[in-house]
């Protein structure tokens, strides 16, 4: 239970977090929600499917982007000050690492195969790359929290996760994804149709997009200037050198 806004509208929220293929599925199900928020587009428009929100009252809420998170047990854990992000990359296709991502089926690890993709046509990382990182990859998370929870337990070297996932985390490093190899997660928020507090709803939502929502969300590693028009971006490929 939580209660939002510094003046104005005022309430309690109550959260249920999963991964959004998850979620959609409950409302799919018949569950009831207010307000269905998702990690990628291909969930919202499952429950535009199921009947469970109606398209017009979909809007952009946030952007993210993936990041590597690695722990103090990889082999390249002290060499943080000295290679490119595109050289530490390139270690994490060595034989022997430990990775984790998510499941093919959940937002983070289509995401992650995207992102593969995109190694794999850079002349500097190639399909070896893409090859022997998915030869690491030891497990397949049903959602960001599990990667994360493998990284801190040690049971991984390497996981591909949020960039927000990250903040405030402490016991984990990370890899920056150079831009022309990331890819960009938009999340969407709707009102869930049939909604039961239809004032309240809307007026969190509200909040969310007012310049405080903004700032508690940028606090947490979410990017907002996305949402200005609502639309989807492409995936970032700003030039071959970007981040590194």
């Amino acid at each position: 239970m939580r209660s939002y806004g510094e003046g104005g509208h005022r309430g309690n929220v109550v959260f249920n977090f999963a991964g959004s293929q998850q979620l959609a599925g409950q409302l799919r199900e018949g569950a009831r929600a207010d307000i269905f928020a998702s990690a990628d587009e291909a969930q919202m428009q499952a429950a535009i499917a199921a009947g469970r929100v109606e398209p017009g009252d979909v809007k952009t809420l946030a952007c993210n982007r993936l990041e590597i998170g690695y722990g103090h047990s990889a082999p390249f854990s002290d060499d943080v000050d000295g290679p490119s992000a595109l050289e530490l990359l390139q270690k994490l296709a060595q034989p022997g690492l430990k990775i984790v991502v998510g499941a093919e089926a959940v937002p983070v690890g289509r995401y992650t195969r995207q992102f593969l993709a995109n190694a794999a046509e850079d002349e500097r990382l190639g399909v070896g790359f893409r090859d022997g990182f998915e030869a690491n990859i030891v497990s397949e998370e049903q959602n960001v929290r599990g990667v994360l929870s493998k990284l801190q337990l040690g049971e991984a070297d390497a996981g591909v996760v949020y960039a927000s996932d990250l903040i405030g985390i402490t016991d984990l490093q990370r890899i920056e994804i150079p831009a022309h190899l990331n890819i960009i997660a938009t999340y969407p928020i709707a009102l869930v149709q049939g909604v039961k507090q239809p004032e309240q709803a809307a007026a969190f939502i509200a909040w969310l997009f007012s310049e405080e929502g903004a700032a508690v969300l940028e606090r947490h590693g979410f990017a907002t200037q996305c949402r200005a028009d609502g639309a989807t971006p492409a995936p970032a490929r700003a030039s071959d050198h970007a981040n590194e």
